[in-house]
């Protein structure tokens, strides 16, 4: 009888250390694709600023692009402080 509890507890602690295996493998692969997916927009917009430029006025421009950098520089900063902060905590 306390061989039989002492596998079934076994058991349930090897399950416990799996499911928490693949719930950390879940978030660092859903980190890396959150990544992935903003770095993917940032260079689509920066592309399209690129093909518009000779419509634009260069002032324009540059202030657009100032305001542009600094607001993808902080959302990548948000996600990515975030996503550390997960993982330490």
């Amino acid at each position: 009888m306390g061989l039989t509890l002492l596998l079934l507890l076994l058991l349930i602690a090897i399950t416990l250390l799996l499911i928490i295996i693949i719930v950390v493998i879940i978030t660092i692969v859903a980190t890396i694709i959150i990544i992935i997916v903003i770095i993917i927009i940032v260079v689509l917009v920066l592309v399209g600023i690129i093909i518009m430029s000779p419509l634009l006025h260069y002032e324009a421009l540059q202030d657009f692009q100032t305001n542009l950098y600094a607001s993808c520089a902080s959302v990548v900063f948000c996600i990515t402080s975030s996503a550390l902060r997960e993982f330490l905590i």
